[in-house]
């Protein structure tokens, strides 16, 4: 195998490793924005039962 097909495959390999670690990134950065996403929507419910909660002894 010549020297040039070598270094070719070489960086070829390097590309390919980089590309599987950033997907592995961008994986776990999906992950965590849905947990992020999810504790978000229960801090909405928990401000919105605290509203609720306030109205109602406003009323009375």
């Amino acid at each position: 195998m010549d020297e040039q097909l070598q270094k070719q495959i070489k960086i070829t390999n390097k590309l390919l490793q980089r590309n599987a670690n950033l997907e592995y990134t961008n994986i776990t950065l999906e992950v965590e924005n849905e947990d992020l996403r999810a504790k978000v929507a229960s801090l909405e419910m928990q401000v919105n039962a605290n509203k609720d909660n306030e109205n109602k002894e406003e009323t009375k």
